[in-house]
Parts: structure tokens; sequence; C-alpha cells
């Protein structure tokens, strides 16, 4: 009844009329496709003809189908077609580029009266010039007026205006960033109004704009840096007038990205600003799944059908739906496996909800309602178009990095704040800071991104750089020339080091802030942790071990100290260290059996209390380890139901002034139990920590490498070069490739410090050792590089098994043979340095002369310490064939 007056209506003022008919889908048989993601049922047969005939007036029609079904709307219909043909719409590949009219949606910035952001960013940026270079020769004012040229005739003032107040914002908050990323670091202009920290004019960088109008496309000098999904590549087809928008990076600490993304909003409206995100896509598998339970088809049959690889690509499907309702016959099921099989093809890849993109952020000059719906995901405001599509709309979007160097940075800050009352700015520090060059002419580069890599180490040690150019130098030969990006390999090093540098300025002027801040930043790599731990122990700092009392969640400066954080035992989450600060509130735990009193079982369980007391957190109260792990199961039978009443009724009982602790006569007495032996029980706290924090990882074997005169990394220099030496310690790092290895050698490892080359044998023979993850002893002869110590790798064990060794040994045996005197008196003053246990023997002894009995009656009464060093000096003495060691029988 109501299209006929629409159409009367239409006639009557002589406006035209169009019609279409109702479109739900593109195709007849996507009418399942439809129910299904409406969650509409289908129950009872499937009748073709009758399905087709209803489908077919929801369906993206034709003109002729659509004149075959309403054919006494001919005229609306034809006045339908006249105006598609009218239309032009470009979607894909062919789409041309730039957004649609060539708009670009920047914020419109408010300037003084007669001003506007092109002019203010013309005073601002020769202003600030002048006062960067003390003045404008000629070659300066033609590249700025280069520069300003091209931001003009690009419509970018408004984004370098956007740029400049964020900056401005960073400046006044204190906060760390980056010193620039992409294309602004080629830019005067972005350099001296403080949007990056690198003079192109000193380092001779061509700017972008005038590359891309002589036809060179430049590189990305961001690429390999990015931590967080990287917003679209910057494209140099998209320059020219019209284009989409570059995207711009800022690196930021992520604890502050809230608060730039609350001052953007606050800047420019909240309903100009949102985040950028991406569709994901939908699992066949479980699309499939999903698919079969809308069908109502019960779960083993769809494992049946998946296991029969139903969705196969090569098994035939049919291409429409018609030619499966034919062969269907007269009715079809919704359960029909063949129709779900291509449903599936069908809705493959189905769309899932768009998620933000960490840290990447569209910023319009219009209300976005009048370009893209947003809604709310994961806490924020979230574009329903695509950050790609977005910026082909001209819209402008800024992408907040976080990196991994900058929260560490930023934490080392607060700890030098917090500890020391002092306020850095990294971007004002010297960059010759002799110090901070001596720290990375060590190769003492722990925790001091880019420069960790043990190759890397070795590169520094070898080249000892004292500039930042010559740092950069270093980087650049780190990758090979293959994979170097043309033309802005520099950029992209130099913001890579200019950020390693101020870490190694901080490590080398406040160390102990500095690695309580890695340590901090490092809990997701344990074996980083582990490394960072050792340089702890090896720079002599005190440590405060984990202590259920008072150590914090996370590892924390104590004046010239650093304390332990419960964090690093494996299970302890935020939620159960809340409960344990929460009770310790109320006073400090007595002994374990308080502790188990006082905790929720929930939130802190047995296994919890276990890894705890392993990890040394109970040492406070002067009982050992093993007796406690004894005695838990009883104090929690005896305590834990106690634990256990609800939070209310705790809260009644005291409010009653009644005590709900048990008294000392109710704590069942401990059985005595020995303390476990120190390498069993640091090897239990390795187990729940990754690392050992409560000793040194060598205590256990601190005899053994006295009695074996190895050494330490940090022993190692210049009066053993040319010597056979053994050295004590752990491999930190190891590469297989890359310009500091050897000629021979194809593996390099990083022994804390110490660089320890591997030919092809011994790499393969002592891989299990090398691989072990526990503390080594390696033997090698030592060539210095210059001020670098570098071993070849000759021995490699792990010390757990040469201390069994060595008290599994019984007696070494020497074939003497014809041996003269003098070779006696050697083995003899040899056998002397290393005394302990195990007898030695001599046999075929054919030799003679005044005096070699009496040498041959010392070496048979000796008492040797049997170890690697003492094998290898027999070795020198003797042919390896003439020593035998015989072990305990069981071994």
């Amino acid at each position: 009844r109501v299209l006929p007056l629409l159409a009367e209506i239409a006639g009557f003022v002589g406006a035209p009329l169009i019609a279409t008919n109702d479109v739900h889908y593109v195709l007849p048989e996507d009418d399942f496709a439809w129910r299904f993601l409406r969650n509409a049922p289908i129950t009872g047969p499937i009748y073709p003809r009758k399905f087709l005939r209803e489908a077919r007036t929801r369906h993206l029609a034709s003109a002729d189908e659509m004149l075959e079904r309403m054919p006494q709307w001919e005229a609306a219909l034809r006045a339908s077609a006249e105006m598609a043909q009218r239309c032009r719409v470009s979607l894909g590949a062919d789409a041309p580029a730039g957004p649609p009219g060539g708009r670009r949606r920047f914020p419109i910035h408010d300037f003084e009266r007669g001003r506007d952001a092109e002019s203010d960013l013309w005073d601002r940026a020769f202003l600030r010039a002048t006062q960067v270079y003390g003045g404008l020769n000629e070659k300066l004012k033609e590249r700025l007026n280069l520069e300003l040229d091209y931001i003009r005739r690009e419509g970018l003032a408004d984004y370098y205006q956007l740029l400049c107040r964020i900056s401005q914002h960073l400046a006044e908050r204190n906060i760390v960033r980056g010193s620039g990323q992409g294309r602004l670091l080629t830019s005067i202009v972005a350099y001296v109004l403080g949007l990056t920290e690198i003079d192109p004019l000193e380092y001779k960088l061509q700017f972008f704009g005038e590359r891309i109008g002589n036809g060179a496309a430049p590189a990305d000098p961001a690429a390999g840096l990015r931590a967080a999904p990287a917003p679209p590549a910057e494209d140099p087809k998209d320059e020219g007038a019209g284009a989409a928008p570059p995207v711009f990076s800022i690196a930021l600490p992520s604890r502050s990205l809230e608060d730039v993304f609350r001052f953007v909003s606050e800047t420019y409206g909240p309903n100009r600003v949102a985040r950028a995100g991406k569709y994901g896509e939908s699992h066949k598998g479980k699309l499939f799944s999903q698919l079969c339970e809308w069908a109502q088809l019960p779960r083993a049959r769809v494992h049946e059908l998946i296991s029969q690889n139903i969705l196969d690509g090569r098994a035939r499907q049919p291409e429409r739906m018609a030619d499966l309702l034919d062969q269907a016959g007269s009715t079809l099921t919704i359960k029909n496996p063949r129709l779900l099989a291509y449903l599936t093809a069908r809705l493959h890849p189905r769309l899932l909800p768009i998620r933000p993109i960490e840290g990447l952020l569209v910023i319009s000059g219009e209300d976005l309602d009048r370009i893209t719906p947003r809604e709310r995901r994961e806490g924020v405001e979230v574009a329903q178009i695509e950050a790609d599509d977005l910026r082909a709309f001209g819209m402008p979007q800024i992408h907040l990095e976080t990196l991994h160097i900058l929260d560490a940075l930023d934490e080392a800050l607060r700890w030098i704040r917090l500890e020391g009352g002092q306020e850095i700015d990294l971007s004002a520090i010297p960059r010759d800071d002799r110090e901070a060059f001596d720290l990375l002419g060590a190769g003492a580069t722990n925790g001091v991104p880019p420069f960790q890599d043990v190759a890397c180490k070795a590169l520094l040690r070898r080249h000892a750089p004292r500039t930042l150019t010559q740092l950069v130098k270093v980087k650049l030969e780190m990758a090979p020339d293959d994979a170097r990006p043309a033309g802005d390999e520099f950029t992209n090093a130099f913001m890579q080091c200019l950020l390693g540098y101020r870490a190694a300025y901080l490590k080398a002027r406040h160390p102990v802030s500095f690695l309580t801040a890695m340590l901090n930043n490092s809990f997701r790599d344990r074996k980083q942790l582990g490394v960072l731990w050792r340089e702890v122990e090896r720079r002599a700092i005190r440590t405060l071990p984990p202590n259920i009392n008072n150590s914090p969640y996370e590892f924390e400066q104590a004046n010239d100290a650093i304390r332990v954080g419960l964090r690093i035992v494996h299970l302890v989450g935020e939620k159960c260290f809340q409960e344990i600060e929460r009770v310790r509130r109320g006073g400090e735990f007595a002994d374990l059996a308080d502790f188990c009193r006082r905790t929720d079982p929930k939130l802190v369980p047995r296994p919890v209390i276990e890894n705890l007391i392993r990890a040394g957190a109970f040492d406070v109260f002067a009982e050992p380890r093993a007796q406690m792990l004894a005695a838990l199961p009883t104090i929690l039978e005896t305590h834990r139901p106690r634990a256990a009443i609800a939070p209310a009724d705790a809260s009644l009982f005291s409010a009653m002034g009644l005590e709900m602790e048990a008294s000392v006569e109710e704590t069942p007495e401990a059985r005595a139990v020995a303390e476990f032996p120190l390498q069993h029980m640091l090897s239990e706290e390795r187990r729940v920590t990754g690392f050992v924090v409560t000793h040194s990882p060598l205590e256990p074997y601190r005899e053994y490498l006295e009695r074996s005169h190895a050494l330490l990394p940090e022993q190692v220099g210049a009066r053993h070069d040319g010597k056979r030496v053994f050295i004590a310690g752990h491999v930190d790092d190891f590469t297989r490739e890359g310009p500091a290895l050897e000629s021979s050698s194809v593996l390099l490892l990083d022994f804390e410090g110490v660089a320890v080359h591997a030919r092809h044998p011994e790499a393969e023979k002592f891989a299990p050792a090398i691989f072990a993850g526990l503390p080594v002893l390696i033997g090698g002869k030592i060539r210095m590089r210059g001020h670098e110590p570098m071993a070849l790798l000759t021995y490699c064990a792990t010390l757990r098994d040469l201390v069994a060794q060595a008290r599994h040994t019984r007696s070494v045996i020497f074939n003497l043979g014809a041996e003269d005197k003098s070779t006696l008196k050697y083995l003899h003053a040899t056998l002397k340095r290393y005394p302990g246990h195990v007898t030695c023997q001599t046999r075929g002894y054919r030799g003679g002369g005044f005096g070699s009995g009496r040498w041959l009656s010392r070496i048979e009464s000796a008492k040797v310490f049997w170890c690697p060093p003492l094998a290898d000096e027999l070795r020198q003495i003797l042919p390896e064939d003439c020593i035998s060691v015989q072990m305990d029988a069981d071994i």
C-alpha cells in the first residue's frame, strides 16, 4: 500500500523514482550464510526450488532479474540502472592513490589573526634554526626553503604542528622518547623544532622530499626496531598532491602511552581521536565447527568429519549451491556435510571483530562519526574502518611505538631520581662521555641494546669506538652487505646507537639504577635475566635476596643495593603477591606456620609456598629449607583450615577482638631435618627462579675451582697471552655467523665477557655442555687481540659432572716406558701442584740413571686432585695413551 503511494507522490512533484530489490547478500545461495550470521536456525527439510525462489528476493540482482520479478516498477528500475551507470567506484589495486577528492583531514590549529599553520611553521623553523646553528648561511636557508616548500605543497603544515604539540607535551612531562624515526630523520625542520635528535646537516642526510622528487625510493629508517605491530609502511608512491598522509612514529615508554592518548584526545576533542585497528580472520576449522554447532550436528560427528579431511581444498566441492541442490534431489537438510563444507568455503575467512593496533592513533580535523563508526574494544574507542583504509581517506595517523629499551631507561631515571635525587635529561647528556665509551669499548654491554650479542661485543672490543659515528660503523659492520637497506642504513643505525649510547651512559655512571631497571624489563627472557644477575655479582653490587617479609614484587633499588622481588619465583603472580603484601601490612610473618595461618589458601596455595621455600624467601626464619619443606604438609593440615574462613567471618572475629592465630603450643614441633647439600639446594633454587639468587652460582664448586687452579673470566688478561688456561663460568650468548667469527671457527661464545672461538670438531664434541645452561669449565689457548682476550676452545664440561668425576676417581696410572729422570722430576712437580686423594701408580718403567728410583717412589707416593687442568698438563709431559684413570667400580 505504501509503494504505490510513493509512486503517486513522485509523479505529482515530478521527481524521478528509483527502486531495487531488498539486498542482504551477493548470491542467492548466500541465504544459508546470512541465516548463520544472524544465528537464525533452519529446521526441517530444504526444498531446492522453493529455497532458490525465496532466496532470489534478497540477493544482489541484475537489472534484468529485478525487471523479471517486478515488472510493475519498470520505470523506476530503468532510472536505477541509469544512476548506476553514472557512478564510478574503484576498489582494490585499481583504485587511484590518495583520499577521495584529494583532501587530507588534518586537525586545524588556531593561531593569531593573519597567521595559519604554514606561516607559523615557517617563522618558527627559521627562528629555531638561527638559535641552533648560530646563524643562517645560504646553504642552510636553501635547505629550509626546500623543506618548507615541500611541506606547503603537500599540505603537511598542520601535521607538523600536531607533532610539535605532542613533542612539547613530552618535554613538559619529562617523558623519555626515541631520537626520531622514519622520514623525519632527514628533515632539518623536524630537527630544529625538536621532533628528532639527528642533525641532517652534520651527517649529510638528503631530505626525503628531495629524494622523492628525484625519483629515489627512501627506505624506512625505523625498520627492525619496531616492538609493536607496525603501522602501514610509508610508500613513496603515495607522495604527491592528494596522496594519503604518511605515518610518523614516536617512540615512548609503554607507561606513557595512555598519557599521550589522553593529551591528544583532550587537545583535539574525543570525537576526533580514535585508535586504528585491523580485523582478524577466523580459522577455517573453527568456522566449520561453529557452522556444525549452528546446524546442531553432534560433536562426535564434527570430529569425524574433520578427521576425514572434508575441508581439504583438493576435495571436489560444488562451485555453486545450485549444483549441490541438484545433486541432493528433491530435499536437503542443513546437517548435510557437503553443504556445511560449502558454507565454510564461502564464509572463510570470516572477519573477526576489529582489534586496535598497539599505539596507532588516528586524528581527524572533523568528527570521526562522519567518516567511520567507532566501537569500544579492549577498553578503547576503535575506528571500524581498518588503518590502511583510514589512511586512504586522508586520515592522519601517528604511531606511538613502545621500545623495550625506553621502558628500561625510563625506569632507570626514576630510580636515579628516587635514590639520588638527581634529574637527568637524556637528550642533553654529552655525546662524547669517556666513561660511556670506556664501557662500550670493553664490550660490557649486557642490557645495552643493540650491543648485547656476542659478535657486537667482540667488534666493540676490537674497534674501541670513541664517537657516535664510530659506534654506528661498528653497528653497520654487523649487517651483511646484502642485508643493509640502500641509502638509509646510517640513519637507522644512528637511531639505534644513540639509544644504546644513552643506555651505556646510565650503566657506566649509575650501574645500580640501570641494572635494577634492566632486570625488571627482562622477566620475559629468563636467560637474559640470569646474564644480568651474574653481571650484578661480577660488579660486586650488594644484593638483598628474596625475603617474605620485605621483598617487593619486582626488583627494587635500596640505596646502593638491589633487592630481589618475589616475581622471579615461579607461580607467584600479581594476585598472589598482593595477598602476601596485604597480610604482612598487619605485621611481619613470625615463621612458616604464621605465614600459612594468615594467607588465603586460594591465592597462596601449597605449590607457591614450596617454590617460595626453594627460592630462599623463608630463609629469614633461619630454618633449613629441607626442614621447612618436610614440615609443610603438617603445618598446612594444622593451620590452613582456619585460614580458609570466609572474609566476612574473619571480619566478624576481628571486630569481636578474638585472636585467630594459633599459640606457640599449637604449632607442632618440627622434626629436625638436615639441610640439602648446597649443590642440590641451588639446583632447586634455579629450577623455580631460572637462576641462582641467594648465592653465587659457583659457590658449590668453590673448593673444586681452587684446587684445580681455574680462573674466573674477569681474571683473564694480557699475562695469559699464548698460554693454555681453564676458566669457570657461564655461556651468556653464542653465534654461528657474523664478522666477529675467526676464519676457522664455526661458533663464537660469550663466556661472561671472554670471546671463545670453537672450531667444528670441538663445537660438535662439547655442544651438550656448552648449551646445558649450567656453570661450565672451559679450556683453551688465550690470544690477545689488542686489549681483547680471546680463547680457542679445546675443552668444555659442566662443573656438576666434573665434581662427580673427581669424587669417584680412585687412581691415575702412568705407563712410563723409557722416560728419563728429567721427565720424572717434571711429572712429580706437576703432581705436587694438585694435592688430593687420588693415588698414583707407575708401570713399565725401563729408564735408568742415578736417582731415578727415588723420583719414581715420590710419584707413586703422591696423591692428587684429578681435574682437567691436571690432565692437560700431564698430556704435555707424556703421550695421552700413557695416562689412564681408574674410577669407582659402579661408575
